[in-house]
């Protein structure tokens, strides 16, 4: 097993990876895809919907966790199958030529469902074996570097598979086929890092359930306000945000390059002005700057609203727009 500055550097290097996956197999060619393919606004929004539908597989492995003495082999297994999920998708209109674009559309929509609840259901044993693995002192600093590193890996991958489109020509269905191996090929190789990092054993808590394991947040007065604040803010974000890339591609008429382009942008705007950020959080707290990022989010949606369906004049305009609202999903 790696020692420990080594096995940080691996997990540094290894999220760096998994958000190549991430932004390549959730990037708006995933969207043009469906398009190509029949999707209308009710399959893009159930698209949308599916990370947040998903996310009570955290609970079921929240209660599973505790009956394991180690994490490891359950969450490489798990991994590496949500890793390769969107394989079959990307290769099938290769292969099963006769089968209707409706019907790929529906897979595209079940691979994601089965994605994201593989993911949800992965994220607490991962986090749970960093909890014990990883040192307290400094631990801020390394998952602030971490973010970091990822947060430019975001906007190189998006950049990347931007100029794919914009310089190859391709078509959408070779280039969503590249981008998926591609960030198949970066999550597997991630999860294999995490081989030679060491696992303490899982320190166990007393018989928990799934009912307990879901009400133990609501037992906190402050937390529940918090709750309360999560819900409302994921509901009118939720409303909109799934729609952002195909309002792009179909209102305003921006090519899928220059969409990704936006988007990697944004990723760099959040690298770069996120710093400054948690200087702002070290001298003020997290609450002043969860409210004021929480003030100016709606931005981004009044921007969209407002820009005309001219390709070049919105690229100009909503680019600055998209990174400054980068910052503000940091502050959030």
């Amino acid at each position: 097993m790696w020692d420990q500055p080594t096995s940080q550097r691996a997990i540094i290097f290894a999220g760096c990876l998994g958000m190549a996956y991430t932004q390549l197999t959730t990037s708006p060619a995933t969207i043009e895809f469906a398009r190509a393919h029949g999707a209308d606004g009710l399959h893009i929004g159930i698209l949308g919907a599916l990370p947040t539908a998903t996310i009570f597989m955290q609970f079921v492995a929240a209660v599973l966790v505790n009956h394991l003495q180690y994490r490891r082999t359950v969450w490489f297994t798990v991994s590496i199958l949500q890793r390769l999920v969107y394989v079959p998708i990307a290769l099938g209109p290769w292969l099963v030529k006769d089968l209707s674009g409706v019907a790929w559309v529906w897979a595209l929509i079940a691979a994601t469902a089965l994605n994201h609840a593989l993911l949800h259901f992965c994220t607490p044993l991962w986090m749970s074996w960093m909890g014990d693995y990883l040192p307290r002192d400094g631990l801020n600093r390394f998952w602030g570097r971490r973010h970091q590193w990822m947060q430019w890996t975001a906007a190189l991958s998006l950049l990347a598979a931007a100029l794919l489109l914009l310089k190859g020509e391709w078509s959408i269905t070779p280039a969503f086929a590249v981008l998926i191996g591609v960030g198949a090929t970066l999550g597997v190789i991630d999860i294999l890092l995490f081989q030679k990092v060491d696992e303490p054993p899982v320190q166990s808590l007393p018989q928990p359930t799934l009912k307990r394991v879901f009400s133990a947040p609501f037992s906190d007065q402050r937390f529940r306000s918090f709750i309360s604040f999560a819900c409302f803010w994921h509901f009118a974000a939720m409303v909109g945000a799934p729609f952002i890339s195909l309002y792009l591609l179909e209102y305003v008429g921006l090519s899928l390059g220059y969409v990704l382009l936006m988007w990697a942008a944004s990723w760099v705007g959040g690298a770069v002005l996120s710093r400054s950020l948690g200087g702002i959080i070290e001298q003020f707290g997290h609450r002043p700057v969860l409210i004021l990022c929480t003030a100016f989010k709606a931005t981004n949606m009044i921007a969209l609203l407002i820009v005309p369906p001219r390709p070049e004049l919105a690229l100009w305009v909503l680019t600055p727009v998209f990174m400054v609202d980068a910052l503000l999903n940091a502050g959030i």
